[in-house]
């Protein structure tokens, strides 16, 4: 793939995700059971975590590149805290990937500092 394809995919891919989660919220706050929780997923799969939780967003259905990652800190609720173009198989990987996933623990870490009863225990699927 060109550097010109790469970049034309990435910024099709930036404008679905926005769009994506703007119409989860919007549908969310009509009271409709489309919400938050439907675009975004566990960021390692099977394992049972405390709220927060670690979560990704991607454009599901067709192989994509673009993630952007949160802390799920209750049900249909979440704080971004980054993102990040996802060319290997785990995110641990590379330098820029783990630089994403130190951003996910250091909010994670936080949040839970400054009102651990907000958080409960969660099953992840």
């Amino acid at each position: 793939m060109t550097i010109e394809k790469a970049i034309f995919k990435t910024r099709d891919e930036a404008k679905v995700l926005k769009q994506k989660l703007l119409a989860f919220a919007e549908a969310d706050a009509q009271g409709t059971s489309m919400n938050l929780t439907h675009l975004f997923s566990p960021l390692s799969e099977g394992r049972f975590d405390k709220i927060p939780a670690r979560e990704k967003a991607k454009i599901k259905g067709h192989k994509t590149w673009l993630r952007m990652y949160a802390i799920r800190i209750d049900k249909n609720v979440f704080v971004i805290c980054g993102g990040a173009i996802k060319l290997r198989a785990t995110i641990n990987d590379r330098a820029y990937l783990q630089v994403e996933l130190d951003k996910m623990n250091c909010t994670k870490d936080y949040l839970r500092e400054t009102d651990s009863d907000l958080f409960e225990l969660y099953e992840l699927k």
